[in-house]
């Protein structure tokens, strides 16, 4: 089965301590992630834009206003049950 075509969700991690949103569009095949992370080695803001048909994510952190360019986040599946049909192992 599939998520809906476009959708927005929230998480909350413990380890480390993280709250975000993420934001799914399979038609535009296009995923926009805002992670803020409280304590720990990594306190702060970023958000990271994944375009899957172009195979480029950028990542901006938001405290000191730079942007880099990652591949993709091929752990995020447009339907589930597909585990590892997409994924790249490193």
């Amino acid at each position: 089965c599939c998520a809906p075509a476009s959708f927005t969700t929230q998480f909350t991690m413990s380890h480390p301590p993280a709250t975000g949103t993420v934001w799914y569009d399979a038609t535009t095949r296009f995923m926009r992630t805002d992670v803020t992370v409280t304590s720990g080695a990594y306190v702060g803001s970023w958000s990271e834009f994944s375009n899957f048909s172009s195979g480029i994510e950028w990542y901006y952190n938001h405290g000191d206003d730079s942007c880099a360019e990652y591949g993709l986040d091929y752990w995020n599946e447009w339907c589930f049950g597909t585990a590892g049909s997409s994924e790249t192992y490193r």
